[in-house]
């Protein structure tokens, strides 16, 4: 079987990856090993740094188009890729980007990790997301196949786009392999390093005005319990939210807060492994990658309900609501080490429900249903 794989462009250097880059090297690394006997035609928008697995049943095919305006973008769906596709006698076609070509030149399996483009405003949108959000529900009833990384994504689309339950596979993911159980020694040298050695419960992620919630619960935290603990946000502040510095400036607690701005998944590796506990605020129910991260670290998770697929057993969960419930679990955490010891416990038996290995072999699975 003759498989095209259409993807975007890597960057030369694996420290800029993005969470949809590192998916789409690590599982398509996996397909190509596991499956020596088929054909992989990759294509990309650009030349692709670095390569994919080099293997003789693989070849990557750049269509040297990059730009990112609507009309390039339709370009390339409309003419080049399909083009490309009838030329090279795919047998079928794997969309790691979401995008499939405007004519339906061969069955099609959609990968849809993180549709947040499709609820964003226009108004608040470059081109290029508004040509997705424009062919979003299009693609979604072209696809002869659709896998996503969550059952709670599965229930969104079929929900609201009304995709047929049998046409959806759920393939979950894995993690950066950087994010492994710490030493103590090595925990030791972390909390040396941010925290002039003290406890810390960390956020990961972008900064955004979510964070006002995570910081009300610390400061519950520090009033009820009067401890040392720290608080970590790791991560670059979102370009909109330009009043948190401020708001940074005149907190109560602001000495015992450190901010990192962005970081390297080796660094953030470090720094969450070495973590009391990971905060979690968010509301909606998705794939939430800093939580996996948090579990594969082995370190326990306070969050909302949200997340419950991918924490299980090792996470308190607080009413996303609730500020003050989201504090009170902080102490909880705190009060309690033989909880904590148990939840840590549990970290194990939920990473064991994600890896790369899985997520291609679920994949295989999405794709071979394509055009049955």
């Amino acid at each position: 079987m003759r498989i095209a794989v259409y993807t975007e462009t890597l960057p030369a250097d694996q420290d800029t990856w993005r969470e949809k880059e590192w998916f789409a090297y690590e599982t398509l690394n996996h397909l190509i090993a596991d499956h020596p006997d088929q054909e992989f035609i990759i294509i990309t928008d650009g030349p692709q740094h670095p390569p994919f697995r080099e293997a003789g049943h693989v070849r990557q095919i750049p269509l040297n188009s990059t730009a990112k305006h609507s009309l390039a973008l339709r370009r390339r769906l409309q003419s080049k890729l399909p083009g490309l596709l009838k030329s090279e006698h795919a047998d079928k076609l794997l969309c790691l980007n979401g995008l499939l070509p405007a004519r339906g030149v061969v069955p099609s399996c959609l990968v849809v990790a993180n549709p947040h483009f499709a609820t964003k405003p226009d108004a608040t949108a470059h081109a290029a997301t508004r040509y997705r959000k424009r062919h979003f529900r299009g693609n979604l009833e072209k696809a002869a196949a659709i896998a996503t990384v969550s059952p709670a994504l599965k229930k969104d689309l079929m929900g609201r786009y009304g995709v047929p339950e049998e046409k959806i596979t759920v393939i979950n993911t894995g993690v950066h392999q950087a994010f492994h159980p710490l030493g103590w020694e090595a925990r030791e040298q972390v909390k040396n390093d941010y925290t002039n050695g003290q406890e810390y419960f960390i956020h990961t992620g972008v900064i955004t005005p979510n964070v006002i919630g995570v910081m009300k619960a610390f400061s519950i935290f520090k009033k009820r319990l009067r401890s040392n603990m720290m608080l970590v946000l790791a991560g670059a502040r979102a370009p909109g939210y330009k009043t948190f510095p401020e708001l940074l400036d005149t907190y109560h607690f602001r000495e015992d807060v450190k901010v990192t701005g962005e970081l390297g998944y080796e660094a953030l590796a470090r720094l969450t492994g070495a973590a009391y506990a990971l905060i979690c605020p968010s509301p909606s129910e998705r794939f939430d990658t800093p939580v996996l991260e948090a579990i594969k670290c082995q370190v326990p998770v306070v969050a909302t309900a949200a997340v419950e697929e991918t924490a299980g057993e090792a996470a308190l969960y607080f009413n996303p609501s609730s500020v003050e419930e989201m504090g009170d679990k902080c102490c909880e955490i705190y009060k309690d080490e033989s909880l904590r010891a148990r939840m840590i416990a549990f970290t194990d038996v939920q990473a064991q429900k994600f890896s790369w290995d899985h997520t291609a072999e679920l994949l295989w699975s999405s794709l071979r249903q394509a055009g049955k």
